[in-house]
C-alpha cells in the first residue's frame, strides 16, 4: 500500500476547515456524509461562528485541537486558502482536500495562485487532493468528504470499483450509473486540479486496495505518462484492469515544429497508440466506461468483501455478486443469436469494426440448427430465430446449448427485441438465468425494447444483461482486448526493459554546436545514428570540386549531392540538393550550382560542406521519428514515407523504449504494411532490420531524451529482405538549453 495515501483515504480523524451547520452549505456536507455512512474516525470541524456542526463540538481554529490530525478538508474562499494550508503544515496535518475553486481553471491569475500552493505543501510534505475538487470517499470504511450530491440522492453502495475522476461533476453521474448495473464502489475520488495527488498516484493506490478490483477513470488531459505507465504496470501486476474516458481530444499544444514527425505530434491517435501500449482500455463514453466496468468485474469473479458492512451501518448497501463466475473469452469469436435478422447483420458489422470475428458455421453445424430453429430463420452466423419464441421458447435454449458444445466461438451473445407480454416471459427469463451460469463459454444478453420487469429480473440473476447491442459488443471487445494485454505481459513477464541487442558504443552530443542553431547537420545527425547501430547510405562530407569527384568515385556512380549546413534542415525546398549525377563533369557542375545557390537563398548558413552520397534507388521509403511528447516523453514514430506520410497521415507510435514485438506491431499498424510484406508480386521488405532500427532509435532516443528534441529519418531506404536499411536523410533537434 502507498502508506503516504492512507492519511488521505483512510484517516484516523478528519478536520473540516470551513464547516457550516447549514445542510445547504457546503461545509456541512462531509460532516454530514461522515456521520450518515459510518465512518469510526474523529470529526473536527473548524469555523468560529459555530459551536456545534450536526450535534458535534465545532472548533475556532485547528491549534484548539488537541489531537494530530490526518486529513484536514478545506471549504473556504480562494483568498484563504494558502493560509489554511499554512495552518495546516504548522498543526503536522498530513493531507487534505481542497474544494475551493479560481485556480488554474480560472486562467494565468490562477495558476500562479495554484503554483505558489505547489511549492509551498512540497516544502511542508503536506500530501493534498485538489483545488476545485468535489472530495473523496472511501465507501468500506464509511469515510465521505465529497460535497457530490449523488451520494445525498443514491446513498452508499459498497462494491469493485475504484472511481477517479479529474471532474466531479462527471463523477457524480457515472456513480449511478454503476448503481443501474447493481454495482458498487471501493472509492470515490474526485482531483480536480491536481496541484499534487494526479490520477497516477491514485492507480498506484488502488490497486493495491484490497476492496478495488476494477480501475475507472475520467480525465481531461494526462499531466505525467511515464508516472502512469509505472502505476498501470502495478494494476496489472495485481491483475486489476484501468478503463478511462479521456475527453478534449485535441492537440497536444502548439510547438513550433521543423520536423515532419513534430507536425503530426498534435495526432490523438498518438495518445490512443500510448495508452494501447501502457494497457489502459480507453473508451469513449460514460455508457461504455460503465459497461465495459460491469462485465469486467463481473468475469474477472469478484468476490463481495462486504460481510458486516451493511449490518453495521444501515446506510451502506452492499454488492453480493451471485455465485456462479462469468467466464473470460478464450478468443475474439462471436456467435450471435437474434430474434431480428437485421438487428443480427447490424451486430455483425460491428463486431468487424470493433476487431471482434463473426466466423461461418460448417454445414454440419448449420444443418444441426436448422432442425431446431423454423423454416423461414437462418441457421448462419447471425443466427436468426424469427418469431420463434413467441410459441416455442425452448428453441433458444437448444440452439445456446450447441453453439456452446460445438460452435467455433468464444463467446455467445443473443439479442432479443420488442418481447412483451404477449411471449412466454415466465419460461424465457428462467432459461436466460440458467444459461447464463451453465455454458461454458461467456453468456450476453441484450433485451431491448422489452418489459422493464424481466430485464430487472435478469440483471439482479446476475446475468450480464445490456439494452443495447452496440453497448454489449463494445464492451466485450473491451473484456476481449484487457485479455489480450494480460496474455502479452505474461508472455514478455510484464515489461520489456529495452535492453539492447547488441552494443554499439554511444556517440556523445557534439561539445559546439552552431552559434544560431540547435539542429545538428545531416552528417552529424548520421555519426550520431552510427553509434546506436542505425546504418546510413555510404557518403564523404567534401569542401571543393576536386573532393567531390574523387568522393563519388569511389562511392561509385550514380551519386547525390547535398549542402550540408545545420541551419538549413530542409535543403531539397531551396533547391540545395541535385541527384542521379552520373559522371564527373555533372558532379562539377552540380557542385558550382550548389554553391551559387546557396550564395544567393541563404547567404548568412554556415556551411559544413558537400555531401556527395551513393544513390540508392532500390527498396521501400519508410520515415522514423522521434518527439518529446509533454506528457509521455520520447515517443517513436513510423510510417511510410512520400504519400503515405505527407498526405495519408498513415503512421504509428509508441512510446520509447520500444520492444522488437511492438516494433513489428507498429508496422503492422499500418496502411502500406503489405508493400513491406510484398504486395503484388514485390519482393518482401527487410522487415527484421527495420523492427532492429526502430529499437534501436528508442534506445537513443531514452538515453539522450535530457538532450534532444527531435528526430527525423526520412527517407529510410527498407531494401530487400536480407539487404538491411540505410538512412538517407537524417535531421536531429536539440532541446533550447543546449544553445
Amino acid at each position: 500500500m502507498v502508506t503516504d495515501l492512507n492519511p488521505m483515504f483512510n484517516p484516523r480523524s478528519v478536520a473540516i476547515i470551513g464547516a457550516s451547520d447549514d445542510p445547504l452549505k457546503i461545509g456541512y456536507r462531509p460532516v454530514q456524509n461522515c456521520l450518515k455512512f459510518g465512518f469510526k474516525g474523529k470529526l473536527f470541524p473548524i469555523n468560529p461562528k459555530y459551536t456545534t456542526v450536526a450535534g458535534i463540538p465545532c472548533y475556532p481554529n485547528l491549534n484548539e485541537i488537541q489531537e494530530e490530525i490526518d486529513l484536514a478538508v478545506i471549504s473556504v474562499p480562494v483568498n484563504q486558502v494558502l493560509k489554511a494550508l499554512e495552518n495546516c503544515i504548522n498543526k503536522g496535518v498530513k493531507a487534505a482536500v481542497i474544494y475551493s475553486s479560481g485556480f488554474s481553471e480560472i486562467g494565468e491569475a490562477g495558476k500562479r495562485i495554484q503554483d505558489q500552493m505547489r511549492e509551498l505543501i512540497r516544502a511542508g510534505g503536506l500530501r493534498v487532493c485538489g483545488p476545485n475538487c468535489q472530495g473523496i470517499a472511501n465507501l468500506y470504511t464509511g469515510l465521505n468528504v465529497s460535497f457530490s450530491t449523488c451520494f445525498l440522492r443514491y446513498g452508499a453502495k459498497l462494491g469493485p470499483l475504484g472511481l477517479v475522476t479529474q471532474s466531479g461533476m462527471v463523477g457524480g453521474i457515472i456513480y449511478p450509473l454503476g448503481l443501474e448495473h447493481n454495482l458498487g464502489f471501493s472509492y470515490w475520488i474526485s482531483i480536480g486540479n491536481e496541484v499534487d495527488l494526479d490520477f497516477a498516484d491514485c492507480v498506484t493506490y488502488l490497486a493495491q486496495d484490497e476492496y478495488t478490483q476494477v480501475i475507472l477513470g475520467y480525465l481531461e488531459n494526462i499531466r505525467d505518462g511515464r508516472k502512469l505507465q509505472k502505476a498501470v504496470q502495478i494494476a496489472h501486476q495485481q491483475e486489476k484492469p484501468v478503463i478511462i474516458v479521456l475527453a478534449g481530444r485535441t492537440e497536444v499544444g502548439a510547438r513550433a515544429a521543423l520536423s515532419h514527425t513534430g507536425s503530426l505530434a498534435g495526432d490523438d491517435r498518438l495518445t490512443e497508440a500510448v495508452l494501447k501500449q501502457m494497457g489502459i482500455l480507453r473508451v469513449y463514453d460514460l455508457q461504455e466506461l460503465m459497461d465495459s466496468a460491469n462485465l469486467l468485474a463481473r468475469s474477472i469473479g469478484w468476490r463481495s468483501k462486504t460481510a458486516g458492512f451493511a449490518d453495521r451501518n444501515p446506510a451502506l448497501i452492499s454488492y453480493h455478486p451471485t455465485s456462479h463466475r462469468p467466464k473470460f473469452p478464450k478468443g475474439r469469436r462471436v456467435g450471435i443469436i437474434t430474434n431480428s435478422g437485421g438487428t443480427g447483420v447490424m451486430m455483425a458489422d460491428t463486431c468487424v469494426d470493433l476487431g471482434l470475428e463473426v466466423p461461418s458455421f460448417s454445414e454440419d453445424l448449420q444443418e444441426k440448427i436448422a432442425r431446431i430453429i423454423p423454416v423461414f430463420g437462418s441457421p448462419r452466423n447471425p443466427i436468426d430465430m424469427s418469431l420463434a419464441m413467441l410459441d416455442q421458447p425452448e428453441v433458444l435454449p437448444h440452439v445456446v446449448r450447441l453453439l456452446d458444445q460445438e460452435g467455433p466461438i468464444d463467446t455467445i451473445v443473443v439479442f432479443l427485441g420488442m418481447m412483451g407480454g404477449t411471449y412466454p416471459l415466465d419460461k424465457i427469463v428462467p432459461d436466460l438465468i440458467h444459461l447464463s451460469q451453465t455454458t461454458t463459454k461467456p453468456f450476453l444478453v441484450t433485451w431491448m425494447v422489452g418489459v422493464q420487469d424481466a430485464f430487472q429480473n435478469l440483471q439482479t440473476a446476475g446475468v450480464i444483461v445490456y439494452k443495447d447491442p452496440t453497448q454489449c459488443l463494445k464492451s466485450l471487445a473491451t473484456l476481449v482486448r484487457y485479455i489480450d494485454r494480460i496474455q502479452e505481459s505474461k508472455g514478455n513477464g510484464g515489461k520489456w526493459e529495452g535492453k539492447r541487442t547488441k552494443t554499439p558504443p554511444s556517440t556523445p552530443l557534439p561539445a559546439h554546436l552552431p552559434a544560431r542553431s540547435s539542429i545538428l547537420d545531416e552528417h552529424t545527425s548520421k555519426t550520431l545514428l552510427a553509434g546506436y547501430g542505425i546504418p546510413s547510405c555510404r557518403e564523404k562530407l567534401t569542401s571543393s570540386e576536386e573532393e567531390a569527384v574523387l568522393a563519388a568515385q569511389e562511392l561509385g556512380y550514380p551519386v547525390v549531392l547535398k549542402v550540408c549546413s545545420a541551419e538549413i534542415p530542409h535543403k531539397s525546398e531551396l533547391g540545395l540538393v541535385k541527384i542521379s549525377l552520373s559522371n564527373p563533369d555533372e558532379v562539377r557542375k552540380a557542385y558550382r550550382n550548389l554553391r551559387v545557390t546557396l550564395e544567393q537563398k541563404a547567404p548568412q548558413a554556415k556551411l559544413q560542406g558537400i555531401l556527395v552520397q551513393e544513390m540508392v534507388t532500390e527498396g521501400i521509403e519508410m520515415a522514423l521519428g522521434v518527439i518529446q511528447d509533454p506528457r509521455f516523453g520520447p515517443v517513436i514514430l513510423c510510417g511510410l514515407g512520400g504519400i503515405f506520410m505527407e498526405i495519408l497521415k498513415d503512421v504509428s507510435w509508441r512510446m520509447a523504449p520500444v520492444s522488437p514485438a511492438q516494433a513489428r506491431s507498429m508496422l503492422q499498424e499500418l496502411q502500406g504494411y503489405p508493400l513491406l510484406i510484398g504486395a503484388r508480386g514485390r519482393p518482401p521488405a527487410d522487415l527484421e532490420a527495420l523492427i532492429d532500427t526502430i529499437v534501436r532509435l528508442s534506445q537513443l532516443a531514452m538515453e539522450l531524451s535530457e538532450e534532444v528534441k527531435e528526430i527525423d529519418l526520412n527517407p529510410l531506404m527498407v531494401l530487400n529482405w536480407g539487404k538491411g536499411v540505410k538512412t538517407i536523410d537524417a535531421l536531429m533537434i536539440l532541446k533550447s538549453h543546449r544553445i
